[in-house]
């Protein structure tokens, strides 16, 4: 949730009512509180712990401002901070199968889409996905929701064998790796035939590009083809906020996250995209 966009870097420990924001205030024992009156009542009040302030400063080239961020709530503690857009969408191209949250009349409403990315506009771009015409989120629209994706790439268990630490103190303990992105945006739907066509096409194209013989929407026969088409609605999010959490161990020291590194070669091709991943933070 973007809460205030300024040219100067702002005390994070800051009232966040004065930062753009009215539906957060930060207590002097450094808490987040909703602001119940403000917020429409949709929230009761409720203390957050001060890691959910988080907190960092986005340096966009073309602008001579920084974007600062206030009240991202995913614990994100820094060293697994992924902020380069470039390496979220590519994380969405690559497991473009997303979560789509959204709050409706009814409660919270989840759907698992695929979904593809486009860059424009920047910085953070567009999610495009479809739905059924009877899916009851198309039924329930409003507009100007706010909507979730979450999408997740590798992930998997670390056995504390695998650092070097186990043989020296024992003070190793398992955990689970993973690399995760939050997309924030405004949901609407799209009806126009000919810009779901096109959107088809594309998540086809992009999906056979890599068989023999692939699989074209001209393939099936025209009047069936407008028969699906007409039983599905466009879903467009212009985004507001991309969140990326590459939790690789990067908490460890270099000697253990190497011996993690070599304990996931070992395990084969189900977690080559893991040691990839772990690779490149080694690497820089």
């Amino acid at each position: 949730m973007l809460l205030a966009a300024t040219s100067e870097r702002k005390d994070p420990g800051a009232n966040l009512g004065e930062v753009g924001h009215p539906c957060f205030d930060l207590d002097v024992s450094g808490h987040v509180q909703w602001n119940r009156a403000s917020n429409h009542g949709r929230l009761a009040p409720q203390r957050l712990p001060r890691e959910f302030l988080h907190y960092y400063a986005w340096e966009q080239p073309a602008a001579p401002a920084a974007i600062v961020w206030y009240g991202a709530f995913m614990y994100l503690p820094a060293s697994f901070t992924e902020k380069r857009i470039e390496t979220l969408h590519e994380l969405i191209r690559t497991h473009p199968f997303g979560a789509l949250v959204v709050l409706t009349a009814g409660g919270l409403d989840a759907n698992h889409l695929p979904f593809e990315i486009d860059p424009v506009p920047a910085p953070w771009g567009t999610l495009r996905a479809h739905i059924s015409r009877s899916n009851p989120l198309f039924r329930a629209e409003r507009p100007d929701v706010e909507a979730l994706v979450l999408f997740g790439g590798a992930q998997g268990y670390v056995t504390p064998s695998w650092y070097p630490e186990k043989s020296l103190s024992g003070a190793v303990v398992p955990t689970w790796n993973y690399i995760v992105v939050h997309a924030r945006g405004t949901l609407r739907f799209v009806e126009d035939p000919e810009r779901i066509r096109a959107h088809v096409e594309r998540m086809t194209t992009r999906q056979e590009g890599g068989r023999e013989a692939p699989w074209k929407l001209a393939d099936a026969p025209e009047d069936y083809v407008a028969k699906q088409l007409a039983r599905i609605v466009g879903i467009e999010i212009a985004l507001t906020e991309l969140i990326g959490k590459w939790k690789l161990s990067q908490n460890r020291t270099e000697q253990d996250r190497r011996g993690l590194l070599a304990g996931l070669e070992q395990e084969g091709p189900a977690a080559a995209e893991m040691a990839k991943a772990v690779r490149r933070t080694l690497e820089g």
